[in-house]
């Protein structure tokens, strides 16, 4: 038995569970690429694997990009009130790492240069988007610069990679930069747009969950007002709800019991055959109360949903009863006894 349900709405936890989703996604999507990655030098029968400073080189940056997740999941647990923080962090070393992966694998022809989509995509879910504007900037302000870099050579390429930003052919070059930056912002919009409906529609979850909470609170108030006992009930009888008063009437221990045959085959009896007006005496702890019980049926359109069972705690007008009938018992004795003596 439970005197009221008490809903809530923890955001902190929805946000916690936004960035759990996407340091996923980031280690999701680096799986993906690695796993093409030894599919196409396994096919290829190459003896270079993992035998140049860039493969390793790619190798470490990668285990570092997912060794975030690490620190992610570290934080979400230890530093709660930090993990925003945190998460911003990883996200600004993701970009950094990222821009390094695209030079060594290709520049513009990189595949990694999809890893700049999930910042700006969790930018806008998880923070603002004022953030996910200025990350989508960030990024790609990156992606111009290291593949304008690489290929025009400022930054020197590596030895060992397997495909030089220099050497791609300039349409190739402005295709790849054209067509990637339309991608970023183009996700970069639908991010923003997204993440504000989503946004709205939290709102309104928030503001209709705190008005049934304080819906919730003002019938708890009620019910525990009341005089008399209230107990809701299933059709099965499973007690869903006490009020305060119903609790005090029957006793602490009714808190522990879950249905109404719990209390007693008397309150089994009100229950099966839906008693509206029965009078119960009941010892509990030695003291004698009596209770006068009513179980209404709660119905919607014909269909039954559940009981509400009314206990009163009829003791104290049972012993004026009682004393007044006493006191008429003796007031009927003290009009015989004068009437007896006026005879004689």
């Amino acid at each position: 038995m439970r005197e009221t349900p008490f809903p809530f709405s923890d955001h902190s936890r929805k946000r916690h569970q936004i960035i759990a989703f996407f340091s996923l996604l980031k280690v999701g999507i680096i799986s993906v690429l690695m796993g093409f990655v030894v599919v196409i030098n396994l096919i290829s029968r190459s003896e270079e694997l993992l035998k140049t400073h860039v493969q390793w080189a790619v190798l470490t940056l990668v285990a570092i990009a997912c060794g975030s997740l690490i620190v992610t999941a570290l934080a979400l647990k230890y530093r709660e009130k930090s993990a925003d923080r945190v998460f911003l962090g990883v996200l600004l070393i993701d970009l950094l790492i990222t821009t390094v992966l695209v030079h060594l694998t290709g520049g513009a022809n990189s595949p990694y240069a999809i890893l700049f989509l999930v910042p700006v995509i969790a930018m806008a879910v998880v923070f603002s988007t004022l953030w996910a504007a200025w990350f989508t900037f960030i990024v790609l302000a990156l992606y111009f610069g290291i593949s304008i870099a690489g290929w025009t050579q400022l930054i020197p390429a590596v030895k060992g990679q397997f495909i030089l930003p220099s050497q791609i052919p300039t349409l190739e070059l402005v295709r790849r930069l054209s067509l990637n930056a339309s991608a970023f912002a183009t996700v970069s919009a639908l991010s923003i747009y997204l993440a504000r409906r989503l946004s709205q529609y939290e709102n309104v979850v928030e503001t209709t969950q705190r008005e049934i909470l304080e819906l919730t609170f003002r019938h708890r108030d009620i019910l525990n007002s009341l005089g008399d006992g209230v107990i809701s009930l299933d059709n099965q009888g499973t007690i869903l709800l006490a009020n305060r008063m119903a609790v005090k009437i029957l006793g602490e221990g009714a808190k522990k019991m879950a249905n109404i045959r719990d209390l007693g085959p008397e309150f089994e009896e009100i229950f099966q055959f839906e008693l509206r007006d029965k009078r119960l005496v009941i010892t509990r702890d030695e003291v004698v109360t009596f209770l006068e019980c009513s179980l209404t049926s709660l119905k919607r359109r014909g269909k039954k949903l559940g009981h509400v069972l009314l206990i009163r705690d009829r003791t104290e007008q049972e012993k004026l009863e009682v004393e007044m009938a006493r006191q008429n018992h003796l007031a009927s004795l003290g009009r015989l006894s004068a009437g007896i003596a006026h005879e004689i």
